[in-house]
């Protein structure tokens, strides 16, 4: 968060900071924001914590993303299906009903707390760690 980082501080020093000492990083998508062609749009911060957070996986082996997806139709990003193949508690959709929030609340917990490089399916990810 913008209030969380050091003043004087460039914004990608901060945005190193915040990715390197967060314990978890939270990514939630949205097909809402759109441009005037009907695109959807990202916002430049996001894109980089984003490749930030790709990159500590790379080189530190530390996986700390956990997607929220917020609309059901959610297109077919060829990421997303890797990532749901490669660690599904790590890809999260928010429940339409409303009784289903606490159990959806109670797999956030999980996903924040644990590790997810020891959630990874071992099909796949053998010669990855």
């Amino acid at each position: 968060e913008e209030r969380d980082w050091i003043p004087g501080l460039s914004c990608i020093e901060n945005l190193h900071n915040a990715v390197h000492s967060s314990g978890k990083t939270v990514f939630v998508l949205s097909n809402g924001t759109r441009n005037d062609v009907g695109e959807a749009t990202v916002n430049g911060v996001i894109r980089q914590t984003f490749f930030m957070v790709q990159q500590r996986l790379l080189d530190e082996k530390v996986d700390v993303a956990v997607l929220i997806l917020l609309d059901k139709m959610f297109p077919k990003l060829k990421y997303l299906q890797l990532r749901t193949r490669l660690c599904r508690k790590s890809v999260m959709s928010w429940p339409r009903n409303p009784q289903a929030q606490p159990l959806f609340w109670n797999q956030m917990r999980t996903a924040l707390s644990s590790d997810n490089l020891k959630l990874y399916d071992n099909n796949i990810s053998e010669g990855f760690i």
